[in-house]
């Protein structure tokens, strides 16, 4: 089974102020729907009192400019849809009866996957949309970096694994994505809490090579650093397309007193994460 049998349609997410058809969540989700042969639709927010960043600092971006900067992404990614071949259904009207994150996210639930930018600027960023979706839309989201710029791969796929309920999802939701991976890394980081199981390395291995995946189990003590920090850094060693991992393990306000893995993700990685909930 290949990831097109799961990955069917799939929903791109961007403001007018974080838009750009070549690098980012939209570059991404183009080469991503290309790859899979899937069908994309297209969010673009034009949002009000939208913030642009500038050499002088944020700045309010003006109502004829949000009109403008949406037409031009529009026409954007549809051109480059049509560039492609693709299927692309650019959402041009949304109901704004219950605020911006409940469209989002009920608009996410109709759709396999949803690929998204992290930019925490503006009254309601990027980021926020984002850990909203990820958190209520019961879908994967791909989180992307602004800068990226390289197609959709998964040749080489980092997994953050500590047995969790969350952790189990992520492998789950991933797993005929993982069919197609020439490596697949589980990543285990220690020193913050000991991993609670009754398997052990060898029982996890040999229950991924059943499922002919090419699986390596990679240990870290991550020391003085964060945990976040040390799962990116086994990640980026082992030259990962993308790091799949759950998110919010714990309850949302534990997360947001306590810091965590997910919100070290959300506030910059350096990779597209695959994050489920």
């Amino acid at each position: 089974m290949r990831f097109t049998a799961m990955l069917n349609s799939i929903l791109l997410v961007s403001t007018v102020t974080t838009f750009h058809v070549t690098k980012g969540a939209a570059a991404y989700a183009l080469s991503l729907a290309e790859h899979f042969g899937a069908n994309i639709s297209a969010l673009i927010l034009d949002l009000p009192g939208a913030v642009a960043m500038t050499d002088d600092g944020p700045q309010n971006v003006e109502t004829t400019d949000i009109s403008m900067a949406f037409k031009h992404a529009t026409d954007d990614i549809r051109g480059e849809a049509d560039r492609r071949g693709l299927s692309l259904f650019s959402i041009d009207s949304w109901s704004r009866a219950l605020g911006v994150l409940a469209a989002v996210t009920d608009l996410a639930r109709l759709h396999d996957a949803v690929i998204m930018g992290c930019d925490p600027t503006g009254m309601l960023s990027e980021q926020g949309i984002a850990e909203h979706v990820m958190f209520e839309a019961g879908r994967p989201l791909f989180l992307i970096p602004a800068d990226h710029r390289e197609p959709f791969a998964a040749k080489r796929v980092a997994l953050a694994w500590d047995n969790s309920p969350s952790s189990a999802r992520a492998l789950g939701a991933a797993m005929p994505l993982l069919l197609d991976a020439e490596t697949v890394t589980l990543i285990q980081i220690g020193g913050e809490k000991d991993i609670a199981s009754t398997l052990i390395d060898l029982d996890i291995a040999e229950y991924l090579q059943r499922r002919r995946l090419n699986a390596e189990i990679i240990h870290r003590v991550r020391g003085k650093s964060s945990v976040g920090d040390a799962l990116l850094a086994v990640a980026l060693e082992h030259s990962a397309d993308l790091l799949v991992m759950g998110g919010y393990g714990h309850s949302r306000l534990r997360e947001f007193l306590l810091g965590g893995v997910t919100r070290r993700m959300f506030d910059g990685a350096p990779m597209p994460l695959m994050l489920v909930h």
